[in-house]
């Protein structure tokens, strides 16, 4: 009752809420003020004391969907409408994109993959993924090196290898089916029929192989002492030296016979390779009777053969003659020809068209080999077969053709095809595919049945109609079929029934499908509720089984209450456990942790409440909020802010790392320019935080003449106090150490009216005056001004010095015989020049870098390297112009400096292979300035393998391409007419040419040199006699002052000289351990200038035996460090 305190009334107590004791009804609760609240009855206490409750998910009977699941406290969280609802009490499904589901290889995503839901990769696998169709591109198909991927190849559906290949692949064209000819002289390629092509210049190149030559074909000649094999007729070979060694047999000879001679006989001068066949004519030929020598010239003392179109007379050895020209007179026969032989050629055979001067054997069979060959060849005579698809030519037996594919295209004419023919088809009929290919002839009258084809009946063209019942396919216009029993089965299709499935029937929200649903037949085109749905059955809280749940309990009339829906919600089945607090509980904290702070409220999920529920971890103590102190020997701890310690105060050990000690290495100690690291260095530690120079260095060893072991070279002499000498510096210098010998300059020797300096006059050392006057002084010869005949013979040879260049070394080959090594430690050398002053300037073109070797072979320097000038790069040739202050201007050609292969890597380069030219002050030093000398709108790739300077002419000379000869105008590379002889010329050699009225060339694939008039008139120019065995790969070349010719030999390692008359020297001039590149020839003084009195003849005729002996070198001066060269 609530009583009034206040006031006059009457019955002043009233029924309250609380004392009338009422009750809210479901889904209602007790208000704020509901135990003073004043109500009368059941329904103004429902009105005045109650109010809704806050809904929960469970009595809004909230739904979350299929995409997402119930929160855990789901039957306790408050929200007022489905919105709210649903983001307060659901949570989202993991979907196959939320989990970053990756499909295995060969399947792929779904269309619905992002809203489709998974919970494990098992799952995920099944419900995301789809297998791909694959494609080419995802079968990773290889089509074969006969097949090329078609346009569409990434996206072409396809499941195995076989139909891959048939759907992404294309054949590709071959030489069988391009129908491609090969030229003439050429022939078809064993794999003609599968190689594969794309144009006529492809095809000539991979389907077609130049057609072998044989030794008839190549008219080859064995010479006089080899005979044809059996098989020359059809042995193949290429040039001249393959065809000696595959068609020729050698001769037998005395020597190879191994014949002996009888007692009182003695072998001939020319056993070696005098030709015999048996014991009787060895005994002939090969031997001679031994008498006591005689003063009598005869054959066999003066000529050593009689040449190769000549043979010996039977009495060679005994017929007396004066000279040569005599002896080739008297003692040898003309060799007889074809004609002196009266050849006659077989049956398919013709004579040559040389047949009156070729020399042949009756003997040794070889006249029909090399006086005849074969006939020309028809149509007919080679048995041609013009093929299926072509009919001989009228006058198909004398048309004239080599082989195959020559036959083919003179002797046959081609079919007529339906389209040639005009071919019409009858009126049932129609043109096969292959219409315009296909060959047919009017006269058998086979064009009809082989142009056309009959053609194709469908449900369409028939007009056929489908009978009762049936209705038209969907392929029905394209079907083929031949009567109206055929159409019918293949064209037409019976009308489906109607059923509750094929007309989709939806039975509505009270009502179940049948169980026949969908093979009900309904009786109109539209089915009804009754034909195809029974009603539903009520759903009670009993009947749907449902589950309250621990949180809640069963309503009292639980089993017969009606749910709304089709499942039954807590709400209409259940009501709610009271609630479990950490306090009510008496829930106990464990001693790490503490109470949270709304302890007493906090409501617990199960019937137990859990420690994280209902407490909070107590903070950690660590070496930072301890405010831990390390101390001055210590360093803190590189993880210390967050180190956890095991007590309330931290430790020294947890904290804490000792500081380490100082060295001299950890402190970066510098021992400076006088002091060298002490041996311990690395370790030893130091007093202080900073070590000193006593602590950590030594005193550097003073630096001696001795100590270094320098060399003073062979201009100088060790200076008294050498032993003891301090240097500057760690390397000695030739100041210091070194006294200069006495020079001929230095000794002021004069050579006297009838001599003049030579060049090394300044730097040669010399004994006495008359030491002096042999190796500085060249005796004065009249400069000519025209050419004039020489002596027959080698000239003076014995005279001249050398230097000589290898790839890795310069030497000095004295005319004495003496050699020095100059300059060691190159790498790939290919030319160098020596300037007025004996300055050495070397190209290194393997490791592209320019050096300068100052005179007497001393210090050496670089001028320039590819490491820090890009554009040097394959330097390949030098020359130096002296100017008149002085300086040089160094010009050199490089072989890669800007070739196509640099562009990409040096785009800065210019785009032609060019000289280059380098102003050299006095001292030998280049500013970094220079010149390109290209012709500004030339030829592409000018390519100047070679440069020299003529002072005389004041002209720069130049190869181009390795076959032009060129000169610089100052703004353009002039070429000379090509000298078509001269095969891959390397040097060009210009500067004698007032003395001796010629100059010389070097040229590598012909192995001789040439010797010119007139560089501008080819015809001017004779080759040197000579060979492989005397001169390989020529490249260097000099015109000593005697006029004979040196050249080098690339592809061997001697160097020979040449006379006037273009014949070789006997012996080499120098052979050396290596290929020899450059030479330059000077003159010393320290020959035999009494040899020069008579000249030596050359070997006749130019065959020279080379020397194979291996030359001992001096010993190398010691190198200097990277690379460094020079002594």
């Amino acid at each position: 009752m609530y009583c009034q305190s206040q006031g006059n009334c009457q019955n002043c107590c009233q029924p309250t809420c609380e004392s009338s004791s009422h009750v809210c009804a479901n889904g209602f609760e007790k208000i704020d003020q509901f135990s003073v609240t004043v109500c009368n009855d059941n329904q103004d206490c429902d009105k005045k004391c109650c109010v809704k409750s806050a809904g929960t998910c469970t009595s809004n009977n909230h739904d979350c969907g299929p995409q997402f699941s119930s929160k855990t406290a789901f039957e306790t969280i408050n929200c007022e409408n489905a919105e709210e609802c649903q983001k307060s009490c659901c949570d989202p499904l993991p979907t196959c994109e939320s989990s970053s589901h990756v499909c295995a290889n060969g399947f792929e995503n779904i269309e619905q993959f992002a809203v489709t839901t998974c919970s494990n990769q098992n799952e995920c696998d099944s419900k995301c993924c789809v297998k791909s169709a694959g494609t080419c591109t995802s079968n990773s198909h290889d089509c074969g090196p006969r097949y090329s991927a078609k346009a569409s190849f990434d996206t072409i559906n396809c499941e195995n290898k076989e139909e891959c290949q048939d759907a992404c692949c294309d054949l590709l064209p071959t030489c069988e089916s391009s129908n491609h000819v090969c030229a003439n002289g050429f022939e078809n390629i064993e794999q003609f029929a599968v190689v594969t092509c794309n144009n006529q210049e492809e095809c000539d190149v991979k389907c077609c192989v130049k057609s072998a030559e044989t030794c008839a074909s190549n008219s080859h000649d064995c010479g006089s002492k080899f005979s044809a094999k059996v098989s020359f007729d059809t042995i193949n070979c290429e040039s001249d030296e393959e065809c000696q060694k595959v068609c020729c047999d050698p001769l037998p000879t005395c020597e190879s016979s191994n014949h002996k001679c009888g007692d009182g006989f003695e072998k001939s001068k020319l056993f070696a390779v005098t030709l015999c066949n048996n014991k009787e004519e060895c005994d002939a030929k090969c031997c001679s009777e031994i008498v006591i020598q005689q003063s009598i010239s005869t054959c066999s003392t003066i000529l050593s053969e009689c040449g190769s179109k000549f043979t010996a007379k039977s009495d060679f050895e005994t017929i007396e003659c004066e000279n040569e020209n005599e002896c080739q007179k008297v003692c040898c026969d003309p060799k007889p020809t074809c004609e002196d032989n009266e050849v006659e050629c077989d049956a398919d055979r013709e004579p040559k068209s040389s047949y009156g001067t070729i020399n042949c054997s009756i003997e040794k069979n070889d006249c029909q080999s090399k006086c005849c060959k074969l006939r020309v060849t028809t149509c007919k005579t080679n048995k041609h077969n013009c093929g299926a698809k072509f009919d001989n030519k009228p006058d198909f037996d004398t048309i004239e053709c080599e082989d195959k594919n020559d036959c083919q295209k003179v002797c046959c004419d081609a079919k007529p095809t339906c389209s040639d023919n005009s071919v019409e088809c009858d009126a049932d009929r129609e043109a096969k595919p292959s219409y315009n290919t296909i060959v047919c002839s009017l006269e058998k009258n086979d064009c009809q049945s082989k142009c056309c084809k009959l053609k194709v009946k469908t449900c369409e063209t028939t007009s056929h109609k489908c009978g009762p019942g049936t209705e038209e396919t969907n392929s029905f216009d394209t079907t083929e079929c031949t009567d109206e029993f055929d159409c019918q089965d293949k064209c037409c299709q019976d009308i489906p029934k109607v059923t509750c499935k094929s007309t989709g029937h939806s039975c509505g929200v009270d009502f179940n499908d049948k169980e026949s649903f969908d093979t009900i037949e309904c009786a109109a085109n539209t089915c009804t509720e009754k034909e195809c749905c029974d009603a539903k059955p009520k759903v009670t809280c009993k009947s749907s089984s449902h589950a309250c749940g621990a949180d809640y309990n069963k309503k009292k009339s639980f089993d017969t209450i009606e749910c709304a829906a089709e499942t039954c919600t807590q709400g209409e089945c259940c009501d709610a456990k009271p609630k479990i607090t950490c306090k009510s509980s008496s829930y106990a904290c464990t001693a790490d942790y503490n109470n949270k702070a709304k302890f007493d409220t906090i409501e617990c999920a199960a019937d137990t409440c859990t420690q994280e529920e209902c407490c909070d971890a107590k903070p950690k103590v660590t070496c930072k909020s301890s405010n831990h102190d390390c101390g001055a020997d210590f360093n803190d701890k590189a993880a210390f802010d967050t180190i956890e310690c095991v007590a309330d105060a931290c430790t020294e050990k947890e904290c804490c790392d000792a500081k380490p000690k100082v060295t001299c290495k950890s402190s970066s100690h510098e021992c400076g320019a006088n002091f060298n690291n002490k041996a311990a260095f690395d370790t030893i530690e130091c007093a202080g935080d900073v070590c000193t120079e006593k602590e950590c260095c030594d005193a550097k060893p003073k630096v001696t003449c001795k100590s270094t072991s320098h060399s003073c070279g062979v201009l100088f002499n060790n200076k008294k106090a050498y032993d003891t000498i301090e240097c500057a510096k760690d390397t000695c210098t030739e100041n210091e150490c070194c006294d200069a010998k006495p020079t001929c300059k230095s000794r002021s020797h004069n050579c006297g009216e009838e001599y003049e300096n030579n060049k090394l006059f300044d730097v040669i050392p010399c004994n006495d005056d008359s030491d002096c006057q042999l190796k500085c002084c060249t005796k004065i010869v009249a400069i000519k001004s025209t050419p004039t005949p020489q002596p027959s013979g080698i000239q003076c040879l014995e005279t001249n010095s050398y230097y000589l260049l290898t790839e890795e070394a310069l030497y000095i080959e004295r005319a004495n015989g003496d050699r020095e090594v100059c300059v060691t430690g190159l790498s790939g050398a290919r030319d160098f020049e020596i300037d007025s002053n004996g300055n050495i300037f070397i190209l290194d073109e393997y490791i592209n870098a320019i050096y300068r070797v100052e005179k007497g072979c001393g210090a050496s320097k670089v001028i320039a390297a590819h490491s820090n000038q890009k554009f040097v790069a394959g330097p390949r040739s030098i020359t130096l112009k002296e100017n008149d202050d002085g300086s040089l201007t160094m010009y050199v050609a490089m072989l890669h400096g800007d070739s196509e292969s640099y562009d990409n890597k040096y785009p800065d380069l210019a785009k032609n292979r060019q000289v280059y030219s380098f102003p050299i002050d006095k001292d030998g030093n280049w500013d970094g300035d220079y010149e390109i000398l290209a012709t500004p709108d030339g030829r592409a790739h000018e390519y100047i393998s070679f440069v020299e300077w003529n002072d005389e002419t004041e002209t720069l000379w130049g190869i181009e391409r390795n076959k032009f000869i060129v000169q610089w105008d100052g703004t353009n590379w002039n070429r000379l007419p090509e000298i078509t002889d001269i095969v891959d010329m390397r040097a060009v050699s210009t500067r004698n040419f007032e003395r001796c009225g010629f100059y010389a060339i070097s040229a590598d694939d012909n192995n001789r040199v040439f010797k010119c008039t007139d560089l501008a008139d080819p015809k001017t120019c004779t080759s040197t006699c000579g060979s492989e065995d005397i001169l390989r790969n020529p490249w260097g070349v000099a015109i000593d002052d005697n006029c004979n010719v040196i050249s080098t030999s690339s592809g061997g390692n001697n160097v020979v000289g040449f006379n006037e008359d273009n014949c070789a020297s006997g012996e080499d001039v120098a052979v050396l351990p290596r290929p020899v590149f450059g030479v330059k020839v000077f003159n010393d003084g320290t020959g035999d200038s009494s040899l020069c009195e008579e000249p030596k003849l050359c070997v006749e005729p130019c065959v020279v035996q080379e020397i194979f002996e291996t030359v001992a070198l001096p010993p190398a001066p010691e190198e200097l460090p990277n690379g460094a060269f020079g002594r």
